[in-house]
């Protein structure tokens, strides 16, 4: 009886061995993974592109890069898109640390919003009628 408890022991003590070796590839990584999670949350506020309230700003600072975008519109050329929404294209700059990293030439922009609520989160190109958008 006392080698029974003692080889189930054993049997025990090695399963349990056998299992946390199994284990530890893929428990390091959801420790590295929680760990960089923990490091992103300390050093940046990660948002939605407009953070679902009218007027989100068009500056950020991330890390200590001061992020940026700002437009040019092109004159005379509104319309008005499928939405109902007054848009004028215009030339988006995204700059950090005020050096331009990405110019989008001839996005819509809605007339009349404030701060990023007036980029569409779609890139869009625009085809023959200026009424006429499809997704790019």
């Amino acid at each position: 009886m006392k080698n029974l408890r003692k080889v189930t022991l054993a049997i025990t003590l090695l399963l349990g061995i056998f299992l946390f070796v199994v284990s530890i590839p893929v428990t390091s990584k959801m420790i590295m993974e929680k760990f960089y999670d923990f490091e992103m949350e300390k050093k940046y506020r990660i948002t939605e592109l407009n953070e679902m309230y009218k007027g989100a700003p068009t500056e950020y600072e991330f890390g200590g890069s001061k992020i940026d975008i700002y437009r040019i519109l092109e004159e005379n050329k509104s319309y008005e898109n499928p939405r109902g929404d007054l848009v004028t294209p215009a030339d988006i700059y995204v700059t950090v640390d005020s050096l331009t990293q990405e110019v989008l030439k001839g996005y819509p922009v809605k007339v009349g919003k404030d701060g990023l609520n007036q980029y569409t989160h779609w890139i869009r190109k625009q085809i023959g009628n200026p009424s006429l958008l499809f997704s790019g």
